[in-house]
């Protein structure tokens, strides 16, 4: 399994409306066909053991059966068709990460 991070900084305008009544439900449309498991969203509340100002508006994590799964969806014309819709809700990058489990020590 891998996971596709997707950090929305603070710095840009977010619609939040318009992520969760739109963008999400594109993304589990044009996914699913292409390995997505399962999408969590995370609204970041805070930093440090103290709770500071957040650096992200939310932190959303899609989850793949395998790191080709995650590839075929964003290089299909399903995933342009996600990437093209971040700008309807973000004014800015979104930070991506991608990551898997990792073994114990």
């Amino acid at each position: 399994m891998v996971t596709l991070i997707a950090m929305y900084p603070t710095s840009a305008p977010f619609d939040r409306t318009y992520y969760f009544a739109t963008h999400m439900p594109l993304v589990e449309a044009k996914w699913k066909q292409h390995g997505l498991k399962k999408s969590e969203v995370q609204t970041v509340v805070g930093t440090g053991g103290a709770g500071g100002p957040s650096p992200y508006h939310v932190v959303t994590l899609l989850y793949f059966e395998d790191m080709a799964a995650l590839q075929n969806a964003v290089a299909s014309p399903e995933g342009a068709a996600v990437v093209g819709d971040i700008k309807n809700f973000f004014g800015g990058d979104p930070v991506l990460l991608i990551s898997e489990p990792s073994a114990a020590a």
